[in-house]
């Protein structure tokens, strides 16, 4: 057999080979091509070797001829599969997903086509509609040009005419054979073909031994004559990409700090790694300013700069590799490399803050890191419920994994002090659909729980009304838990100490708060109104729901331990440990049950604003200017709901001299003084006068504005009495 090639010439000419060899073709020009015609077509354009048919492979094909000898070498080769009844179809036409697989099963036969993981995306309305056999095929054609799309589509069940495909053949040369390869660089062993046609636009460079380990450097010749002709620096005109070689380390210490512009996308078995490096803005340099010309060349070139360094990995046996480096990726990496030691886990657990102790992060951040993790721009914004915290206090910054189904591979960074913290959202993709950022996070977490001797299993969930509560393993054998549904009171859960419990009942003791922890009760708002006109020590309003019902976290004020014998340290400990337990079940209930935060003080003066509010306190209101003005027919509600929003704490600063404004309950012989004093208006002093006796408080108010003033709220409070009484205008 003799081998013959046929090389780009041929293709160049293929409309008149193809008039002369297909007749049909040219007595209806408008025809489809067939799968028949394009197979000889194809087979003409690739080096082959001749060789004569010894056997009918397909029932409807013949024995000879060179149809005979197209399909006898695309069955040897690999290149057809025909119907799988015995039949080829040759007088059918062919469809663009099969003339892509054709062109993709012989670009294999030459070590061409994807290796190992690949990603690249169709965006094409109809990019669904590709059977799954032509799924890679056509991904390959069309990131090598080979096939084109438009707005409407890609067209795979759609057909090829005559006037198409010699631009196709002329295309597959390009791409695949490498007819135009005639720009071939070397260094360091590895070597970039660059097409003939893009090769005469660029300046190439392969610098040997560079410092920085660059390899090939790729600038648009174009931008670098117009810098020059300019007067401008040249160093970076036109500049397209590079591509540069790393250690393992030296690429871990890039990963620790961003790198934009730059992207691993190889690596070899000698432990290199290969970075893409390219421009963040545009260095297009013209004489004249940018004509369209210029800029569909500068599109073209880019276009190529994309897809270049996938082709040198695949030219030089390199595997494919990625590391993202979106925010937290650069911490996970920082953690990984041991420049950021200084972190800890929280998870709702009583042992909260969890010190990484002795457990290695690699294993846990490595899986983290092998995932795609992309910025969400859905504008949706975080899930609701628990999440793991990977808290990183040097940095001021917290990174949530979310345990919400669905949501699992949600991460949340927030950076910065409360008020001022900058929160972002990313998406995690894993090639395994199983894992989830959150379950590799949790297991780090669980993993770290269980060297320093906690237990995360055995948790005991208690639910009623639809709510839960989950208390740990290890507290779970602690306590004595129940769920309290229908009470009248609202209480949904109680929870108390198993061995106070225990002891009371063993001493015979006839009460049932030894041990008491704390109750979670649920209360609508006007309970909760009624409730806040008085002393509401022990009750703490901690969260509400989406129905206007508030949560009361309800706990004793006094020690309710309880021993048959003498208290040891031992069983302070336990109490001590489950009254730290204690502290954070309101947090880790709003986040098990997707409530809202809320918080209502109970302080004097608070008490006294919600009597007013409620109707239940006769009051005045006088300062020096008209003294004491009764309610008459000004409604109390708009400046007491304003005072309410802020926090109230006793202090033990001192008052203030000078005026003020009194709130006075006629009823109660006491008065709240709200100062005018610049240092002194949020200052508030309760003071109860007696025949006999007179007492003083001091209470600060902070308002989350930093700008509201208790005094001020009170001053336009007396400013309507008076403008209701006549005494205004």
């Amino acid at each position: 057999m003799k081998k013959t090639k046929r090389g780009l010439t041929l293709v160049l000419v293929l409309a008149l080979v193809l008039t002369l060899a297909l007749p049909a073709m040219a007595e209806e020009a408008e025809s489809p091509i067939t799968r028949g015609e394009f197979l000889q077509a194809f087979f003409q354009s690739v080096e082959t070797e001749e060789m004569e048919p010894r056997q009918a492979y397909y029932e409807d094909v013949p024995m000879s001829g060179d149809l005979a000898l197209a399909v006898r070498w695309a069955v040897q080769q690999g290149v057809v599969n025909g119907y799988g009844n015995g039949k080829f179809g040759p007088d059918d036409p062919i469809t663009r997903e099969q003339l892509a697989a054709m062109i993709y099963r012989y670009a294999q036969t030459l070590g061409k086509g994807y290796q190992d993981a690949w990603m690249f995306n169709l965006d094409y309305p109809d990019a669904a509609g590709i059977s799954p056999w032509a799924n890679e095929a056509m991904h390959y054609v069309v990131m090598n040009g080979i096939l084109t799309g438009s707005e409407e589509g890609i067209f795979p069940k759609g057909t090829v005419s005559p006037e198409e495909l010699p631009a196709i053949l002329a295309q597959f040369q390009k791409a695949v054979i490498g007819t135009d390869a005639d720009l071939v660089l070397k260094n360091a062993g590895l070597t970039f073909s660059v097409p003939g046609d893009t090769a005469d636009l660029l300046v190439a460079e392969a610098p040997e031994n560079a410092e920085d380990g660059t390899l090939f450097s790729f600038s648009e010749k174009a931008s670098i004559e117009a810098a020059e002709a300019l007067g401008e620096e040249t160093d970076g005109a036109g500049w397209l990409f590079s591509i540069r070689k790393v250690s393992e380390d030296a690429l871990q210490e890039l990963l620790c700090s961003d790198m934009s512009g730059v992207e691993p996308f190889a690596k070899d078995a000698e432990g290199g790694y290969y970075l893409t490096c390219h421009p963040t803005d545009v260095r297009l340099v013209r004489e004249d300013g940018y004509t369209d010309e210029a800029l569909a060349q500068w599109s073209s070139l880019c276009e190529w700069a994309a897809v270049a360094p996938r082709f040198f990995a695949e030219e030089n046996g390199l595997e494919p590799f990625h590391r993202g480096n979106t925010e937290p990726e650069i911490w996970l990496n920082q953690i990984l490399a041991g420049k950021l030691t200084d972190y800890c886990f929280y998870a709702l657990r009583p042992f909260d803050p969890l010190e990484p102790g002795d457990v290695d992060p690699a294993p846990f951040i490595n899986k983290l890191l092998d995932a795609e993790i992309t910025f969400d721009y859905s504008g949706e914004g975080a899930p609701d419920g628990e999440y793991v915290v990977l808290s990183l206090p040097e940095e001021n910054v917290r990174i949530d994994f979310f345990f919400a189904e669905g949501k699992q591979n949600f991460i949340r960074t927030v950076a910065g002090l409360e008020d001022d913290a900058i929160e972002n959202v990313y998406v995690a993709e894993f090639a395994d659909e199983e894992t989830t950022a959150n379950g590799i996070v949790y297991d780090w977490y669980k993993t770290i729980a269980e060297a320093q001797g906690y237990s995360l299993e055995d948790d005991l969930i208690l639910s009623v009304d639809g709510l839960n509560l989950t208390i740990p393993g290890d507290k779970a054998e602690l306590v004595i838990a129940d769920t309290l549904a229908g009470s009248e009171s609202g209480a949904l859960f109680t929870v108390a100490e198993k061995a106070s419990v225990e002891a009371a009942e063993a001493k015979g003791l006839d009460y049932d708060g030894a041990g008491w922890l704390f109750d979670i009760r649920k209360v609508s708002a006007e309970e909760l109104q009624e409730l806040l006109c008085g002393d509401m020590s022990g009750m703490d309003p901690f969260a509400k729901d989406g129905e206007n019902n508030y949560y009361l976290f309800c706990h004793p004020t006094d020690v309710r331990i309880e021993r048959e014998g003498d208290i040891t340290e031992e069983d302070i400990a336990a109490w001590t440990s489950l009254n730290e337990w204690k502290a954070g079940i309101p947090e880790a209930f709003i986040a098990e049950n997707g409530l809202e935060p809320f918080t209502a003080g109970n302080t004097e003066p608070e008490i006294a604003l919600n009597r007013i509010l409620c109707g239940l306190e006769p009051y005045t209101v006088s300062t020096l200017e008209f003294l004491a003005l009764e309610p008459g027919g000004v409604d109390p509600a708009p400046f007491v709901k304003q005072l309410l929003e802020g926090v109230y704490a006793y202090t033990d600063e001192e008052a203030p001299d000078g005026e003020y404004v009194v709130l006075t309950l006629t009823d109660q012989d006491t008065r709240f003084d709200f100062f005018f004093a610049p240092d002194g208006q949020n200052l508030i002093r309760k003071v109860v006068s007696l025949e006999d006796y007179e007492s003083e408080e001091l209470f600060r108010v902070e308002f989350a504005d930093g700008e509201t003033t208790a005094n001020g709220i009170m001053s336009a409070w007396y400013d309507a009495l008076a403008r209701d009484q006549g005494l205004k205008d």
